[in-house]
C-alpha cells in the first residue's frame, strides 16, 4: 500500500508499466482485489495485462471472477484460451 502511495504522490499513476507492477504485485501478495479495482481504472488495458489477472484469479481459486474477466477481455488469443482451458482442467 505505502509502494502504491508513493506512485500516486511522485505522479507515475498514469504509467502503463507501473501500474501493470502495482497490479502484479497486488495479485502476488493476495490482494487481487485490489488488482482488480487497478485494472478497472485502466483505459489501454494490453493482452499481457489481462493474462496476468486470468492467471491470478486460476491460482487464487476465482474460477468464476477468472470467467467474468474472460469474457470481458476484447480479443483474446491462443494464449487466454489455453489459459482458460488449463484452469478448468
Amino acid at each position: 500500500m505505502k509502494i502504491h502511495q508513493r506512485v500516486v504522490e511522485n505522479g507515475f499513476s498514469s504509467n502503463f508499466m507501473v501500474v501493470n507492477a502495482l497490479i502484479d504485485m497486488y495479485a502476488k501478495s493476495g490482494t487481487i482485489h485490489k488488482a482488480q479495482e487497478l485494472l478497472d481504472k485502466m483505459h489501454d488495458i494490453d493482452i499481457v495485462l489481462w493474462i496476468v489477472m486470468i492467471i491470478w484469479y486460476v491460482k487464487n481459486g476465482y474460477i468464476k471472477r477468472d470467467y467474468e474477466l474472460f469474457i470481458k477481455m476484447p480479443h483474446p488469443n491462443a494464449i487466454s484460451w489455453n489459459i482458460k482451458i488449463v484452469s478448468y482442467a
